[in-house]
């Protein structure tokens, strides 16, 4: 019997609890009292997935049979979505309609045309994320429904003809370094210090490094494999944050029906050391993010590791629930990664994260269910008591119907993470959820942003925007980080090494960089900056520029499409 990180072994720092709790809760924030809600009362829905089944990125070792050894084949197909896991998202979108779809009224009733003012992906830029994706909503919607895609930075034309097009998929174009979205706590660079000292305090791999069931373990696994970095010379513990590659494959070759790590050796795990191995992986992926020793949230990583991604569930919910969106279903497809970092964030230890392993977050109105009769009416309006219902499956190949979930609410006032299977059950209020998720200062800013934009062209606006982005407090690189990542390629751009460089430049180290690729938005910071067609910038205004470009991610269309609707720019 498998053993996720929930379970097993006593995992430490999960406040325990009963597994079917009531619908409120002294801990959790604000719960909601919202009656049956369904189908009637739905008004959008919040797809967070992983990707489906993939290549492994690299063979496990020189015994490695099952996939091969040439670096021909891991340069061209390392971490790609097999045919396997996109049959996995397919299926899952399929049973997204049939669950959201088909049942009436259904998520889309009333809407005469399904394109991007209902449905918008965004996903991370990697193939195995972006085909995972379409594959969802080719299930969900259907081959008929138009798809295309798009970088995150193109919203600015995206926007204007995607109603003709059809529903768009947005790729994270930042460098994974600089990936807010999907990958903030890569922008931490404190993170991995952090992560090997979690590693090292996590008392489940204390007790397995003395377990001599373990030792025997990671033995055969080393003689099955053939890696050096399970050798006997190599401390236990780090013996067993190691064997997570091995667990990793192993789940990529059942999900592929192949046998489990097969090797020239002919060893073969027991029943019994598959799911040691198993608990050895799910270890792992706890010690990401939550802390080791007694799930201490504050000591955890999960609010910097996925701040960003929680602000932005929050938002399209909260723009849904004041009429000013019309969107029903946002998808979001990134990796087991982000899932954890984004679990820890609400205080949630999840049982597992398999392929295609999903959160939902339904957007309901409550007063929806004593107003209205099902009929589907003002769909599109303000939501008066929006209340939202968290469910989660751990493994859709094995729970495959989005009917058996459970909503769950967090307990965002209690001091350590709690085991998803024990948090009570029901819906909790959108203004719980937003006091937990929002991030203030970057509202602040983008609105600052927004009101700077529409008196740029009537007074000077460069020190009132160094002096909002020196406020602000909204998460991204420092100038010494951004420097050491950055500064060498804009030395490169500087002809005359005078330390500046003009719109054309910056321009161009935008689409180096991948951060941007439309001529107007630097051309905006650019009047922003009070900067002529012919001024050159430092390299610390240009790293000023990419704060108000990249700082506040996801909002530089808003306010780029709010300046050309006014005509400016």
């Amino acid at each position: 019997m498998r053993s996720g990180y929930s379970r097993g072994a006593a995992m430490p720092g999960s406040s325990r609890g009963s597994s079917r709790g009531s619908s409120s809760s002294s801990n959790s924030g604000r719960v909601c009292d919202a009656g049956p809600l369904g189908m009637s009362t739905l008004r959008q829905v919040i797809f967070v997935h992983r990707h489906g089944a993939r290549f492994p990125t690299r063979p496990t070792g020189p015994e490695d049979l099952s996939w091969p050894q040439r670096t021909q084949f891991w340069d061209s197909y390392r971490g790609h979505l097999t045919p396997v896991g996109s049959k996995q998202l397919a299926d899952l979108g399929e049973a997204f309609r049939d669950h959201y779809v088909a049942s009436a009224p259904g998520l889309f009733h009333g809407l005469p045309a399904l394109d991007g003012n209902a449905v918008v992906c965004y996903t991370s830029n990697v193939q195995r994320t972006l085909q995972s994706a379409w594959s969802f909503l080719l299930g969900a919607l259907g081959c008929s429904t138009p798809v295309f895609f798009a970088f995150r930075s193109d919203r600015v034309i995206s926007d204007r003809i995607r109603r003709s097009i059809g529903v768009p998929i947005f790729i994270e174009d930042a460098p994974r370094q600089d990936d807010k979205l999907f990958h903030e706590w890569r922008l931490h660079d404190d993170y991995d210090a952090w992560l090997k000292d979690n590693q090292q305090r996590s008392p489940v791999f204390h007790a397995m490094a003395d377990d001599p069931r373990y030792w025997q373990l990671i033995s055969k696994l080393q003689d099955a494999s053939g890696l050096e970095k399970l050798g006997p010379d190599v401390p236990m513990l780090d013996r067993l944050v190691a064997a997570k590659d091995l667990d990793t494959m192993a789940r990529i070759d059942e999900a592929h029906a192949l046998p489990v790590l097969p090797n020239t050796e002919g060893i073969s795990l027991t029943v019994e050391e598959r799911s040691m191995l198993y608990s050895v992986g799910n270890e792992v992926k706890r010690c990401w993010f939550q802390d080791s020793a007694a799930g201490d949230v504050e000591k955890s990583f999960g609010r910097r590791g996925a701040g960003y991604l929680g602000h932005k569930i929050w938002r399209h919910l909260h723009e849904r629930s004041a009429g000013r969106s019309r969107l029903r279903l946002v998808e979001f497809s990134c990796h087991d990664t982000t899932i954890a970092a984004l679990a820890n964030h609400l205080g949630i230890q999840l049982p597992e994260i398999d392929f295609a392993a999903y959160f939902v977050f339904e957007l309901h109105d409550a007063a929806h269910v004593t107003t209205l009769s099902g009929t589907g009416a003002s769909m599109d309006g303000q939501i008066r008591e929006p209340a939202v219902r968290i469910l989660y499956n751990p493994s859709p190949s094995r729970h495959g119907s989005f009917a058996e979930l459970v909503p769950r609410v967090p307990r965002f006032k209690d001091p350590c993470v709690s085991q998803w299977d024990q948090l009570p059950v029901g819906a909790l209020s959108l203004s719980a959820l937003q006091e937990h998720l929002q991030i203030t200062e970057i509202e602040e800013c983008f609105q600052n942003l927004v009101a700077l934009v529409d008196r740029r062209a009537l007074e000077p606006t460069r020190q009132q925007l160094f002096s909002l982005l020196e406020r602000s407090r909204a998460t991204w690189l420092s100038l010494p980080q951004w420097r050491l990542r950055y500064l060498q390629s804009f030395q490169a751009f500087d002809k005359d090494n005078d330390g500046r460089i003009g719109i054309a430049e910056v321009q161009a180290l935008l689409n180096e960089w991948g951060h941007n690729s439309d001529p107007r938005v630097p051309q905006m910071l650019w009047e922003l900056f009070d900067c002529g067609p012919e001024d050159t910038i430092t390299d610390e205004e240009f790293y000023l520029m990419m704060r108000a470009l990249v700082g506040v991610r996801g909002n530089i269309s808003a306010w780029t499409q709010q300046a050309q609707a006014q005509g400016a720019g």
